[in-house]
């Protein structure tokens, strides 16, 4: 049996993100939802493949994820001498 379609707020509570977070994201084509009616509608397996798929595109692309140190700073600025 097919799991239920997922709702904005479901997929943001899901996520740990905000509702406007995800209109957005859907607007941009990141993740695909389905409109029925006046609704908009997520099948849940889709949005986490995007969103897997958009972690590795953005890995892959020489994105910024992973490079930060947990204060904030580049790694490289923690090895400076004199800060």
């Amino acid at each position: 049996m097919k799991r239920p379609l997922l709702s904005v707020k479901e997929v943001a509570a899901h996520l740990g993100v905000s509702e406007k977070t995800i209109c957005r994201a859907r607007r941009k084509g990141l993740i695909p939802s389905k409109l029925i009616g006046r609704q908009i509608w997520f099948d849940g397996d889709a949005v986490h493949r995007a969103m897997r798929q958009a972690a590795q595109d953005h890995l892959a692309g020489g994105g910024r994820a992973g490079r930060r140190c947990t204060n904030g700073r580049t790694p490289a600025a923690e090895e400076a001498p004199g800060q």
